[in-house]
């Protein structure tokens, strides 16, 4: 979080992002609409991303984990193409719509490259990123792009110089076998650190 920005900025972005259900509609119209030069990965990624909100249950051990935080505000960066935001941004989704005291907005990625700029994985604008901020808009945590194990498992294929095609099953095979458990996993530590340290 080193090149975090101040509250103000993150309060325009979060104004400025869209409501999950907006990205929802979006998503659907980009996809009927065919015309986006990624249209081949939106129809897989929607796939994906209703598959999991279909399945996604939350135990009332979470719902209690969640209740305890104090009211925040979740901005992820996010765009309709990519892979991995089609397996996490739901799951992310999915938790803020479960609790009250947390509220949602999403910023596309190419469209606020300053927001991403300033959030980047190494060198890399890669997404999704999950940035928590506080009632007053500084930020708190960050989160992302993909759990440990993927981000590995992807590093090892892009040093062994594996075609993108080749990466990207890989990639969707192992969330696949994961089942979201993973992103929970790290979502969840993220928020009882949080907890603890009364933030």
């Amino acid at each position: 979080m080193a090149n975090q920005m101040d509250a103000t900025e993150y309060a325009h972005y979060f104004q400025k992002g869209v409501d999950f259900d907006t990205y929802c509609d979006n998503f659907r119209q980009e996809d009927l609409a065919g015309t986006s030069p990624y249209a081949e990965y939106l129809r897989l990624n929607l796939q994906r991303q209703n598959r999991i909100l279909r399945q996604l249950i939350l135990s009332e051990d979470w719902k209690s984990a969640l209740s305890k935080l104090p009211n925040q505000n979740w901005l992820v960066i996010s765009e309709h193409w990519c892979g991995d935001a089609a397996q996490i941004v739901p799951v992310i989704a999915y938790l803020a719509a479960n609790a009250s005291n947390l509220s949602l907005k999403i910023c596309y990625r190419d469209q606020n490259l300053p927001l991403m700029d300033a959030h980047l994985t190494g060198t890399n604008r890669s997404i999704p990123k999950l940035l928590i901020l506080d009632e007053g808009y500084n930020l708190i945590e960050s989160w992302g792009p993909r759990p440990k194990a993927a981000q590995q498992l992807v590093e090892q294929l892009k040093a062994n110089n594996t075609p993108f095609e080749a990466l990207a099953e890989a990639l969707h095979d192992w969330y696949a076998k994961d089942h979201q458990a993973s992103t929970l996993a790290e979502l969840r530590l993220l928020l009882e650190r949080m907890v603890e340290n009364q933030v």
